[in-house]
């Protein structure tokens, strides 16, 4: 999901779905060893309050909820939020890498 997309609303979307969806336990996980995996998209463009209550979330639901934030300025992110983060720097693609991938679409 991309909270960002709606705003001044995010902190709604954030406080309203993201909570509703941590805090539902998972179908599957009978022995309540399992978790959700949540991926949000353009963390960094949330708003500080919509941050903030993304922080309350993710401390409260962490047994049954793992949250994904995609981002491309991590330094955008509350520092309570990127503290609670593993942080994993993903490359962008070579022009090598991005023809490669062009051509193998093309053979479609």
């Amino acid at each position: 999901m991309t909270p960002a997309d709606n705003e001044h609303h995010d902190r709604h979307i954030v406080q309203n779905v993201v909570k509703e969806i941590a805090s539902n336990n998972n179908i599957e996980s009978k022995s309540g060893k399992g978790f959700k995996v949540l991926i949000i998209n353009e963390a960094d463009r949330l708003t500080k309050d919509a941050q903030g209550g993304l922080r309350r979330t993710m401390e409260k639901y962490v047994k049954n909820c793992r949250m994904i934030l995609l981002c491309n300025n991590v330094h955008k992110l509350i520092h309570p939020i990127r503290s609670r983060c593993l942080n994993i720097r993903v490359p962008a693609p070579s022009e090598r890498e991005i023809a490669g991938v062009l051509a193998d679409v093309a053979k479609l």
